[in-house]
Parts: structure tokens; C-alpha cells; sequence
């Protein structure tokens, strides 16, 4: 037996000698046996869980080492009775790390799939015990340490982690949710619009409110910028590039009527110089820029 520590799998590889007390391999299991295994290997799974956060204390690498020894002797019974199967353990420290490798620690069960046999259950589980924050329908974030039972990220962090989380990349805030985060609109809105390389439909937030992709075919060269958050930092559209995406109605419907007032908010942080530049660098459209001198005029 080969025991993956990458990601923590037991992989049965080959028949265990008798030598060993693994038993005889080729002996076929009861049905009454073969769910009793079922259930021993869930358990053995859970266990994990728990172990993880021991892993500090004095005896943990024994008790890790034990749990181990369990799971090869679950799995040569298994080997005896047929397919070679895999059993992934996973725990705390497996959903910490997870979480560090998602957007803005934002997961789902596809993320968690290398780290748990059960993702969903440990997504659920992990929520209820307060670790996460559920977004939106099967998107996790972790909730801070700090933070009270009432706790929800703002729409515009949202929208960042469940965008990047549904494309599978990072999708810059766009449109009136660009404009807030650059403080030129002081409320708060109850949708946010993301850029995303496809269509996609809109996202309900757990929270209340929703996130709508816009597709923009020219993905990649939008001019994006870095603006902090409470969970880190976000991609968000520059001040120039937010200007030229409202001038065109893109990432503000239902607002239309005060694109106007907020793209005046923004040009105080810009110039024309600057703006020519973005759609010289085909970023922009001429049109936008045109209108965008015709409401300075």
C-alpha cells in the first residue's frame, strides 16, 4: 500500500501480506459486511476532521499515526472484497487550505473534492459550526474571527468570490459596483455586476441582492486594478475604465438615470489624457469617450 501525503489518500496498490495481519485477500464479504465496512470508513473519514485540530498537541502524531493504521486495515479489507477503491481524509487543516487557495477564501464542493471524500457534508458542516458563510447556493466564505453570528461579506466582496468561484478566474467588479468601490457612490446597491469572459445567468446572494455577469468580449484587456477589502484584495475596473463601461450603460441596469452624476464623481480622479489612452489601447470605445466629453462640456 502507497499512502499519497499530497492529499492525504490511501491508494490500495497492491495485495497486503498475510504478514502484516491483513488477512487473506480474495475472500468475498456479506452484504451485512460489506455495510458495516461502509459505514467504519465514514467514520474513519469524520475522525479526520478532529484529529487535525490536535494536531498541536502533545501525542497528536500518534494519534494521526493510529488513525493511519485504521485506515490501511479498512482498506485491505476492502482489497479483499473486490475494486481497489479510494478513501480521502480531510480536516480542519484540509479546509484551511482549501480556503487559502480559493478567491478571497470563497469555495464550493469542486474546490473541496481533493481535500474530502463528502464535500458537500463538509461545506455544510463547517457553516454550521460557524467556520463559513454561505453566499450564494453551494459558494462558501470563510467567516472572520472576529466576526458576530449576524456577519455577511458587503455585495461588492460577494460578488468578487462568487464570480471568480462560477469562472473559475478572477472577475473584476464592474460597472456601479467599480464606481462604489472607488467612492463615487456612497449607498449601497443590492445587485453587483462582475465581468466575465461568457453569459452566465444572475446569482441570488444568500444575503439578499444578486450578482449579474456581463460578458465582455474583450475580456483580458480591460484596465483592472487591485482595491482592498475586508477579505483581501479585489479586482476591480480602473477609475478610466469604469467611465468609458457606464458612458456605454454596461454594469448599471436599473441605474440609468444616475450614470450621469457618478461617472462626474469619477472624472474628478481622471483626466481626458488618461481616458484617450484606454481606448487608444482599444480598452474603450470612441463613442464612450465622446460622450463622456459631451457631459463635461
Amino acid at each position: 500500500m502507497q499512502y499519497d501525503h499530497s492529499g492525504d489518500t490511501f491508494c490500495t496498490q497492491f495485495a497486503y501480506p498475510a504478514a502484516r495481519g491483513f488477512g487473506t485477500m480474495g475472500v468475498a464479504l456479506t452484504a451485512e459486511q460489506r455495510v458495516r465496512l461502509a459505514r467504519a470508513r465514514e467514520l474513519v473519514s469524520e475522525a479526520a476532521t478532529i484529529l487535525d485540530e490536535l494536531d498541536d498537541l502533545p501525542g497528536g502524531a500518534d494519534l494521526a499515526a493510529a488513525h493511519r493504521e485504521l485506515g490501511e486495515h479498512l482498506h485491505a479489507l476492502e482489497a479483499a472484497d473486490g475494486p481497489v477503491r479510494t478513501l480521502r481524509l480531510a480536516g480542519g487543516r484540509r479546509l484551511r487550505e482549501a480556503l487559502q487557495r480559493g478567491p478571497l477564501g470563497a469555495v464550493d464542493a469542486a474546490a473541496l473534492k481533493p481535500y474530502y471524500a463528502n464535500p458537500r457534508k463538509a461545506l455544510a458542516d463547517a457553516a454550521s459550526d460557524g467556520r463559513l458563510h454561505r453566499v450564494a447556493r453551494g459558494i462558501y466564505m470563510p467567516r472572520p474571527r472576529t466576526a458576530t453570528d449576524r456577519w455577511k461579506p458587503t455585495i461588492e466582496t460577494a460578488a468578487a468570490a462568487v464570480g471568480a468561484v462560477t469562472m473559475g478566474q478572477p472577475t473584476p467588479l464592474m460597472g456601479m459596483s467599480a464606481a462604489r468601490m472607488h467612492q463615487a457612490l456612497p449607498r449601497a446597491l443590492g445587485r453587483a455586476w462582475v465581468a466575465s469572459p461568457r453569459t452566465h445567468r444572475a446569482v441570488e446572494l444568500t444575503g439578499g441582492g444578486a450578482v449579474s455577469f456581463v460578458m465582455r468580449r474583450r475580456f483580458d484587456a480591460l484596465d483592472i486594478e487591485k482595491i482592498d477589502s475586508e477579505l483581501g484584495p479585489l479586482t476591480v475596473t480602473t477609475v478610466d475604465q469604469t467611465i468609458l463601461d457606464l458612458m456605454r450603460g454596461l454594469g448599471a441596469a436599473g441605474l440609468e438615470n444616475e450614470i450621469d452624476n457618478v461617472v462626474l464623481a469619477l472624472a474628478e480622479r481622471t483626466d481626458v489624457g488618461r481616458l484617450h489612452r484606454v481606448v487608444k489601447e482599444d480598452k474603450g470605445s470612441l463613442a464612450a469617450f465622446q460622450r463622456f466629453l459631451d457631459l463635461l462640456a
